[in-house]
């Protein structure tokens, strides 16, 4: 009888070339079950390092700590989650799963579970924009002003150019 699950939480894990990232893992507790639950990650390339994480006693979740190396190129590598405890004195393993959506050809979708998913190692980001308004009301023949502000990364000054894409015709 299984007495837990684990789940990955984050459709598309993410670290940045020389920083670091998480993966947040979920478990499901069954059938009383309430011990510790090592976690490990396994098919991570040389240039990324996890800490050890574990679900402690009665607890459902754990962060798993990611590093980058500064020198890592872009790239994505599947990776899988173990979980490991001991249910009446035997060690059991079982991978992390988690929902993917699944479509084809036309309307509809189904539900899929997967234990790998791929973790990609990005270009850092250099700033990221956030606008002030989810709405600019416009009447004919007037003008609208919004707010942007951009969060930067330390050290980057180089200038940002703004375009405002998908405009309907006339403005």
């Amino acid at each position: 009888t299984e007495d837990r699950q684990r789940e990955q939480s984050g459709d598309r894990p993410i670290v940045e070339r020389g920083g670091d990232g998480a993966l947040k893992i979920t478990a499901k507790r069954w059938e009383g079950f309430e011990g510790e639950i090592q976690l490990e990650v396994l098919g991570l390339p040389k240039a990324i390092s996890a800490s050890p994480a574990v679900i402690k006693k009665g607890e459902t979740q754990a962060s798993i700590t990611l590093k980058c190396d500064s020198g890592a190129a872009p790239e994505v590598f599947p990776v899988r989650v173990v979980g490991e405890a001991k249910i009446n004195d035997q060690s059991v393993k079982q991978f992390a799963e988690m929902q993917a959506r699944v479509s084809g050809i036309g309307p509809g979708f189904t539900m899929a579970q997967i234990s790998e998913v791929p973790l990609a190692i990005s270009e850092p980001v250099l700033f990221n924009l956030e606008v002030g308004a989810t709405q600019v009301p416009l009447v004919r023949g007037g003008t609208a002003e919004f707010t942007v502000t951009a969060k930067r990364r330390e050290g980057f000054k180089t200038a940002i150019a703004l375009v405002v894409e998908n405009l309907p015709a006339g403005v």
